[in-house]
């Protein structure tokens, strides 16, 4: 039975009506919320006591977390099971209501944590929720809250969350560790992570073996599977030259692939990689692909989540164990799924009706099994921002018809910024004249700001300052501005961490860095090469790859010759070869173990003719995999693998320049891996890292200086948008272009990685960039662009016409103060100095409180 209250709704669980009257006077009769995070008065914490004797603190923060929702919030915390879409405008405390929901599904309901679990989009959005959480739950010792170890050995947990300790001890004695194969998980806690961790998790669990891998694969990122791509690509007769150039345009048309789950669909048939006489079938590249990943032990990032799904199509008892643990299931942004990431869901929480897989799924045309969960899913389909990724927006409209009866709640309230700035976030998000297709038919074409999901933004905050808007003759004057104005604001008692510089691609933030510089200004680049992208680094993980798992065959081709132990091309190629022809008298190689390169150079070495910095690299794996076996831990093997290679000698020879730098990224890694007590975790969380992982450039004390994309889901007090110009922001082309085919029919439509690192798109999808870059703001938002770029005349972004002058405010360069009057010629034109003053946005009708 379901008691309403003044504050919200509570579920009665076996609880006295009395009890919940009791309840609804504690909280209707309070003078004021408690403040976040505070503890509720004590005339509350009695009455509460009284209605839950023994139950402990955790309950009193429930109860005034709930009295600080508002309807909407409430509604996404107490909704009864079944599946519900809520969407959720910038700054209108979606964390905060996915945080009521567990909270209340633990302790309102007294759902056991194993059957809860939060899918987010990056690590530090999982590991925000699994803060929060601990926050409200409490100490692990209370009597009334779960406890237990889950998958990820020796972590501490609180209240029943996983919570990221400052280090991580080893198992208790015969605790099984991860990287044993063995899957360690008595499920007693809410688990949550990205789609990635989620599918690693559950082929570590058995769902490799469908595939032919051991438990203790290896995932590989983008350099290794691009390593691979080249010698498939020289296999089918690409010149050299060219292979290492389409070997990024492969990859990332079979990431693309993979991510809208095209299986062996007719556009994976047509496609090719190349152009001309050297184009080779892109179905041909993948097969040779795949069967490298085989051979090497290896799922790349992209197979994480496909195969998962398919282990749970293949494998009945791992999906029931799956969809036990997602009984309860949080999706937080759900505009950018993917595809293979939305099969995913339905295996893990099937909707109510029976129905079958849609079309082009890993598993079409085959019925969805399971018991119906309960589903809830964030969205905000003007944040969709990852296209190139395969994200599509139009799955939020779909979402409906994938579950059918589904709820509906909408957060439209913002609590982060101004009126002024939440009145230009609502003039982005308006509707554009001209024919639209219904928002629900999830056609491409669909206006997304239009129809059952459009957002009415408001917010109770001050009104605030329009946006500054400034123009600048060329970049460098740009950057000089931007690095003056927060060097001003840091000297006037601004927390660096208040302020950020938002780019559109890389390629910008190069001045800026240099202007930062000059100005004193500490700042931290995101959004660049990752730590766990160094060469250094990389090196190191490669030798404790080979110590966990020596058929990692891209670990071994990456240091048979590092540092240099007279392996050159011919030796390789010899390798090659004895992997071939595999062990003497064997038609053929039947195993990964025996077609791979470690085993390939011991067959070479008994012949005794190989050279000896073979057997001089053979016996350092030796030792390595025998320290392994023997339980040493992450950190003692890298320092192992380090010493015994003489690795830092060689930086120090080979890069006496900045040979200092690799070696404090050197120190740094084995920090990071002191505090794990599995290699293979270790390894996992490397390689599923993002940015925001960066252990070096995510110190306190400093501005944050990244691409929109890196920073989306953050909040600054002020933000920096340069270069809001036409081809730039909007990235390339006139707006209204064409969007991008799912998978093209050539490479052309792949072109390599521009050096700005931008993804060239339609308006639609840039448009919603800039939504995501000038929603962050809290109080202060500042644009800017240049009219000379490269030496060419540039035009402004069609985004400021669209905010208008009423909510764009023209200021001079680097300041607050108002541009100088404009000085015409005789003609009565502009002058010289007012050559961009026509760039200017037009007017608007908007005002700051609109």
């Amino acid at each position: 039975m379901r008691y309403k209250t003044t504050k919200g709704a509570f579920l009665c669980n076996r609880r006295p009506p009395g009890a919940l009257r009791l309840l609804e006077v504690a909280v209707s009769t309070s003078l004021a919320p408690p403040a976040s995070g505070g503890t509720l008065p004590l005339g509350r914490r009695e009455l509460v006591a009284a209605v839950w004797p023994g139950e402990g603190q955790s309950r009193v923060r429930l109860t005034g977390l709930l009295a600080e929702l508002n309807d909407p919030q409430r509604q996404v915390a107490t909704r009864p099971d079944g599946p519900l879409l809520v969407v959720a405008g910038p700054g209108a405390g979606k964390t905060r209501a996915i945080v009521a929901r567990v909270a209340h599904l633990l302790l309102g309901r007294g759902v056991p944590a194993d059957e809860i679990m939060a899918i987010t989009f990056s690590r530090r959005a999982a590991g925000e929720l699994e803060e929060r959480l601990a926050a409200l739950m409490g100490p692990a010792s209370e009597p009334s809250l779960p406890a237990g170890e889950g998958d990820r050995p020796a972590q501490r947990r609180v209240g029943g969350v996983s919570h990221r300790p400052e280090s991580r001890t080893a198992p208790a004695a015969g605790a099984p560790s991860a990287g044993s194969g063995a899957a360690v998980d008595d499920g007693r806690r809410v688990w949550a992570g990205t789609f990635h961790a989620l599918g690693a998790r559950l082929l570590r669990r058995g769902g490799a073996a469908h595939f032919g891998r051991p438990l203790t694969f290896t995932i590989y990122d983008q350099d290794d599977s691009e390593r691979i791509l080249r010698r498939v690509l020289a296999s089918l007769g690409v010149p050299d030259n060219r292979a290492g150039r389409l070997a990024a345009v492969a990859r990332q048309a079979i990431s693309l692939a993979k991510r809208q789950a095209l299986g062996d669909g007719a556009q994976l048939q047509e496609a090719t990689i190349g152009e001309g006489a050297e184009a080779v079938p892109l179905r041909d590249v993948l097969s040779r692909y795949d069967a490298g990943l085989r051979e090497g032990a290896a799922f790349d990032f992209d197979d994480l989540v496909g195969s998962a799904t398919a282990a749970l199509d293949l494998d009945p008892a791992l999906r029931a164990w799956a969809q036990a643990r997602a009984r309860h299931l949080l999706v937080d942004e759900y505009q950018d799924t993917d595809p293979a990431q939305e099969a995913l869901l339905r295996r893990l929480s099937p909707p109510a009706a029976p129905r079958r897989a849609a079309p082009g799924g890993p598993a079409a045309g085959e019925p969805v099994p399971g018991v119906p969960g309960d589903l809830c899913v964030v969205a905000d389909p003007q944040q969709s921002i990852y296209a190139f990724r395969g994200g599509v927006p139009e799955q939020v409209h779909r979402f409906i018809d994938h579950w059918p009866g589904a709820g509906l709640v909408r957060l439209e309230q913002n609590y982060r910024s101004t009126k002024s700035l939440v009145a230009i976030a609502r003039r982005l998000v308006a509707p554009s004249p001209g024919p639209r297709s219904s928002p629900a038919a999830g056609l491409p074409g669909a206006d997304l700001a239009a129809g059952r999901f459009a957002l009415r933004l408001w917010t109770e905050n001050p009104p605030g300052v329009p946006a500054r808007l400034w123009i600048a003759p060329h970049p460098d004057k740009e950057a000089d501005a931007i690095a003056r104005d927060i060097a001003a604001r840091l000297a006037a008692g601004w927390s660096p961490e208040e302020l950020a510089i938002l780019v559109r691609t890389h390629a910008q933030a190069r001045p800026i860095e240099a202007a930062l510089l000059r100005a004193k200004v500490p700042y931290a680049l995101f959004g660049g090469v990752r730590f766990f992208g160094r060469e250094e680094i990389k090196d190191a993980l490669a030798y404790l790859r080979l110590a966990i798992l020596y058929e990692d065959a891209a670990a071994f081709w990456r240091v048979v010759n590092t540092p240099r132990r007279g392996l050159g091309p011919a030796a390789l190629l010899t390798i090659a070869r004895h992997a071939i022809a595999g062990a003497p008298g064997v038609a053929s190689p039947s195993s990964a173990s025996e077609r791979g390169p470690v085993a390939a150079s011991r067959r070479w070495a008994a012949t005794e003719s190989a050279p000896d910095g073979l057997y001089d690299l053979l016996a350092h794996l030796d030792e390595l995999t025998g320290l392994a076996r023997s339980g040493y831990g992450p950190a003692a093997l890298l320092e192992a693998a380090l010493d015994r290679t003489h690795y830092r000698e060689y930086l120090r020879r080979a890069h006496p320049d900045d040979a200092p730098t690799r070696l404090d990224a050197l120190a740094e890694l084995l920090r990071l891996a002191g505090t794990y007590a599995d290699s293979r975790q270790f390894l996992d969380d490397a390689v599923l890292s993002g940015e925001d992982d960066d252990p070096v450039a995510r110190g306190r004390g400093r501005i944050r200086l990244s691409t929109v994309h890196a920073a989306k889901g953050l909040e600054f007090r002020a933000i920096y948008v340069p270069g809001c110009e036409q081809g730039l922001f909007p990235l390339g082309g006139a707006p209204g272009g064409a969007r991008r085919p799912p998978l093209p029919h050539s490479a052309a439509a792949y072109p390599a990685p521009s050096p700005g690192g931008g993804e060239p798109s339609a308006d639609p999808e840039e448009r919603r960039v800039f939504y995501v870059a000038v929603t962050r703001a809290k109080e202060l938002l500042t644009l800017s662009y240049c009219t000379f770029r490269r030496d060419e005349r540039t035009q402004p972004s069609p985004f400021l016409a669209q905010i208008g002058r009423g909510l764009l405010r023209r200021a001079r360069l680097g300041s607050d103060e108002p541009p100088p009057p404009r000085r015409r010629t005789a003609s009565g034109r502009p002058g010289p100095d007012d050559a961009s003053s026509n760039a200017e946005p037009s007017a608007g009708d908007g005002q700051a409180g609109e």
